[in-house]
């Protein structure tokens, strides 16, 4: 059954992300505070811990793999590396698995100012390094080693999205709806390796490929036909709004009901003609998870992609 847990701000909430463990969740917040919450066991209910280092509302943030730390950004442009450390939690953890020393809960291990608001952040896997993607189309590693700041200038627009699978690979989405991969080798660090969208405008006959498969035999996301009735998967929702468009606008509403009643046709062609056809998605990008080597992205239209990676 469903648990209230009384965060005790005055503003919206912004985003909530549990941490690995699942034995705590952030919550950012439109009142400056960054609100952790874990369960009392004394109490036996959900209580909150809050910080309040930002002074403008908090976009973004994530717990490290070790739920000992919180890296967090916002639109006062600062990007914060605090501690989320709980004794009656986290005790179990020696100093020398966590990627900085235990401190008291809120204290700032690392403020970095920035030239612009924060859109997204995110933790390697090892904890070695982390990401701030700001809105100046910068993204800024920070290495957890020596507490430095390397800042990357994108030669695209700035990330909306970022997501680390492994701990020499980072994918991301910017906001003209193209993937980006970036990639860490020894000798240069963090680099941009390529455009996972872009780079098929000259193959049209190849692009999307990743995606069509894995959408064609995925029966989750492929959804079923019955009696021509679009049942929501995203093959049936392509070629539905493919054969909507071609409705003549002149009919009026009467032959576009007619021409949606009629169902999806039995085919979806994924040849690309243009750059717009082979953006990500057509809409804005709300959301991006790594899954089983494929990345699952979904925006605003309503309509959710996998990419084998």
């Amino acid at each position: 059954m469903p648990e209230l847990v009384n965060l005790q701000v005055k503003l919206a909430i912004l985003e909530v992300k549990w941490s690995q463990r699942g034995d705590k969740f952030l919550a950012t917040t439109g009142s400056k505070l960054l609100a952790t919450g874990y369960y009392d066991e004394e109490t036996n209910m959900w209580s909150c811990k809050t910080m309040k280092e930002h002074r403008s509302s908090i976009t973004t943030a994530r717990f490290d793999g070790t739920g000992l730390f919180i890296l967090s950004g916002s639109t006062d442009s600062n990007a914060i590396i605090s501690s989320a450390y709980m004794p009656e939690l986290d005790d179990k953890f020696s100093d020398e698995s966590l990627p900085f020393p235990k401190e008291n809960f809120g204290d700032v291990i690392i403020q970095n100012s920035l030239s612009a608001w924060v859109n997204c952040v995110a933790w390697t896997p090892n904890n070695q390094y982390s990401f701030i993607a700001t809105h100046d189309a910068y993204l800024h590693v920070i290495n957890s080693s020596d507490k430095s700041t390397v800042s990357i200038p994108l030669s695209h627009s700035p990330f909306s999205h970022i997501i680390v699978p492994n701990n020499t690979n980072l994918f991301g989405i910017g906001f003209d709806r193209h993937l980006y991969q970036y990639t860490f080798d020894q000798t240069s660090g963090w680099r941009f390796l390529k455009s996972l969208t872009k780079d098929h405008i000259s193959n049209p006959e190849g692009v999307a490929s990743s995606f069509v498969d894995v959408v064609k035999d995925n029966p989750l996301i492929q959804g079923s036909r019955n009696s021509g009735v679009v049942s929501g998967g995203i093959q049936d929702r392509l070629s539905t709004f493919q054969a909507g468009s071609r409705a003549s606008v002149s009919g009026g509403i009467q032959d576009r009901l007619s021409t949606f009643q009629a169902g999806p046709k039995p085919k979806l062609s994924i040849k690309v003609t243009s750059t717009v056809q082979t953006n990500i998605h057509s809409a804005n990008v709300n959301s991006v998870n790594f899954i089983e080597n494929h990345l699952v992205t979904s925006d605003y239209a309503g309509f959710i992609k996998t990419w084998s990676i």
